[in-house]
């Protein structure tokens, strides 16, 4: 199979398919949109790949948006936690749809998923929320690729956002004490002290009911 790449406004790639099985005909599939000639190329070799592995040449086209609601579906009957699903909503709702929801899968590039992570950073977000969102997609777009709407992930040709851990601050025994001091007597006087005298998450803490003496 013969492929080659070029620049016009963007860099784009070009790959001789054989011909039509009825009428004969030369096919070509061409894709464009890549920022550098790199990208082309490594999207070239991967498109080879996937057909001479008995990839469709021609896949079904279904845009960003539909595909979230049988990804999400799909997670559903995975066991997914639904605080979890939860989560997925929102980034898909609130910075995945509005930007990109209306391409179509086959459509994505890497310069697509880079303007979304660019807008989130313009908007404030924090490097963890970001690196999650790329996250997430770079999941729903590898059963794109098992479910043979692409060819490739666009995810994978981009880098991880760096995220920096930040530095615990504990409080002092001093800070306890007053903390101690003006819970005493409300609803939080119990948990409070269990947190301190324990160290248990909050989400275990808040876990615990009253239990029958035996």
């Amino acid at each position: 199979m013969q492929g080659h790449v070029r620049k016009r406004r963007t860099w784009e790639f070009i790959v001789d398919i054989g011909r039509h099985p009825l009428t004969g005909r030369r096919r070509q599939k061409s894709k464009s949109g890549f920022a550098t000639r790199r990208e082309a190329e490594r999207a070239l070799h991967e498109f080879i790949l996937y057909i001479e592995g008995g990839g469709n040449p021609s896949p079904k086209r279904i845009s960003l948006a539909d595909y979230f609601g049988h990804w999400l579906a799909y997670q559903r009957t995975r066991g997914i936690r639904p605080r979890t699903l939860e989560g997925y909503e929102g980034y898909i709702r609130r910075e995945i749809v509005p930007v990109i929801g209306g391409l179509a899968v086959p459509e994505l590039r890497p310069g697509h998923i880079r303007a979304m992570l660019s807008r989130m950073q313009e908007r404030g977000l924090s490097a963890t929320t970001i690196a999650q969102v790329r996250s997430m997609l770079g999941s729903a777009l590898r059963q794109a690729v098992a479910d043979e709407l692409i060819w490739a992930n666009p995810v994978a040709a981009m880098k991880r956002p760096r995220v920096q851990r930040r530095e615990p601050h504990w409080p002092t025994s001093a800070q306890l004490s007053a903390l101690l001091l003006v819970s005493r007597g409300t609803d939080w006087e119990v948990p409070i002290l269990l947190a301190c005298v324990t160290g248990a998450r909050r989400a275990e803490i808040l876990g615990l009911s009253w239990g029958e003496r035996t």
